[in-house]
């Protein structure tokens, strides 16, 4: 098969970069796939693995042929940040990304895909009233803000030059090896959570994306000019409550779980009783998106 492209991809070996880089070179890309360490779980004929321990000393040799960068290495989001997750905030996702772009501008490579977060968006929404590309930002903590400088950075350093950026804020990402939130909400239905059992009652809507329906997505995007220089909002297009994701997450784990269907003040009671009040309002609040803008450009049903 013919390579459709030169993909530079980093955070290969995460998350959703091994699933982004299977895809890929399964459809016939080349893809250097730059990795910490982590290694890529495969090898292919179309795939170079390369380990770079860290991204601000990359050697500029990497981006030689590459028409499309791919960058999904960051520090992930943690529900109770320290000092240090903080700084590494602000030295991974926002450092890193502007010093990319600029050697991104500098290369002359085509486009440049970032991989943001919904978070930028803000914590919540109003039921039936998703977030949109117009919307304001409203980055509330560390790990959404740096996403969010870097979003700018990224457009400024770009903008002047001729590469384009294409920026995509997904929400929970779910599938077997998820991190952050996702892996979190898996450890407490593992553990059969008494704060899990106060939930039956609420009647949320959250929106999620899938690893590789979010993989599908990206490939879509790589050297597609309808996206140029956009921001996507992206998400599976059908919004599910927090019971039904305990459930869903208790199946595919074969745990029993049970849920209580409690009057929400009960449930803000006991969960300031509990004193995870903070926790409580993460699972029960509404955050969904408006992702049609985005599966248009991307040709998506």
């Amino acid at each position: 098969m013919e390579n459709k492209a030169s993909v530079l991809i980093t955070g290969a070996g995460g998350f959703v970069g091994q699933v982004l880089t299977k895809l890929l070179v399964e459809q016939g890309y080349f893809v250097r796939a730059l990795v910490r360490n982590r290694p890529v779980d495969f090898s292919h004929p179309h795939l170079e693995q390369i380990c770079v321990p860290d991204l601000m000393k990359c050697d500029e040799m990497l981006f030689e042929g590459i028409d499309t960068i791919v960058h999904l290495a960051a520090h992930v989001h943690k529900a109770l940040p320290g000092q240090e997750d903080k700084k590494l905030y602000y030295d991974i996702n926002l450092d890193v990304t502007s010093k990319l772009a600029e050697m991104a501008s500098d290369a002359c490579v085509q486009q440049f895909i970032y991989l943001s977060t919904i978070k930028v968006n803000g914590e919540k929404t109003d039921k039936n009233k998703p977030f949109c590309d117009e919307d304001v930002p409203n980055p509330q903590d560390d790990y959404a803000k740096s996403k969010y400088l870097a979003e700018l950075n990224l457009k400024r350093i770009l903008i002047e030059s001729d590469v384009a950026y294409t920026i995509i804020r997904p929400p929970l990402v779910y599938g077997q090896t998820a991190v952050g939130n996702f892996e979190q909400l898996v450890k407490l239905v593992n553990k059969n959570s008494p704060l899990l059992w106060l939930l039956g009652g609420i009647n949320n809507k959250r929106s999620l994306i899938q690893v590789n329906y979010l993989a599908k997505c990206i490939e879509q995007a790589i050297l597609n000019s309808a996206v140029y220089h956009q921001l996507l909002l992206v998400s599976d297009g059908k919004d599910i409550s927090t019971p039904e994701l305990i459930k869903y997450i208790a199946y595919l784990n074969n745990k029993k779980i049970r849920l209580f269907n409690l009057p929400p003040s009960f449930l803000r009671f006991a969960a300031k009783l509990m004193g995870v009040q903070q926790k409580f309002q993460k699972l029960t609040d509404n955050l969904q998106i408006d992702a049609r803008k985005s599966m248009l450009l991307l040709n998506h049903e």
